[in-house]
């Protein structure tokens, strides 16, 4: 699994500027070195990892897990920060996250 989310940042990181149309950036190295750092922590930690991964059109990159009888699960990486996200609108506390996970 680790293999298919770093060949997927791989794909990312050489996306260009407006890759989704006008207006999306190109994901820096910064955002890709986070997303793989994150990758190893929670591998490393023994957490379950994401079951999709996407570029978003502001430059950071999503990470999903579809957890049955839960919200979906998403973490917005950027250069220097994780936000997870619930069920839309409503931002987790790590350790809820974590307990899904």
């Amino acid at each position: 699994m680790i293999k298919k989310i770093m060949e997927a940042l791989d794909g990312i990181r050489d996306l260009p500027d407006e890759w989704d149309g006008p207006g999306t950036s190109k994901v820096s190295v910064h955002v890709i070195a986070m997303a793989r750092l994150f990758t190893a922590v929670l591998e490393a930690s023994g957490y379950r990892l994401p079951d999709r991964v996407a570029p978003a059109p502001d430059g950071d990159i999503i990470f999903g897990w579809i957890i049955e009888g839960a919200p979906m699960i998403e973490a917005e990486i950027t250069d220097n920060t994780v936000y997870f996200v619930g069920d839309g609108e409503v931002y987790l506390e790590y350790p809820e996250i974590l307990r899904l996970l």
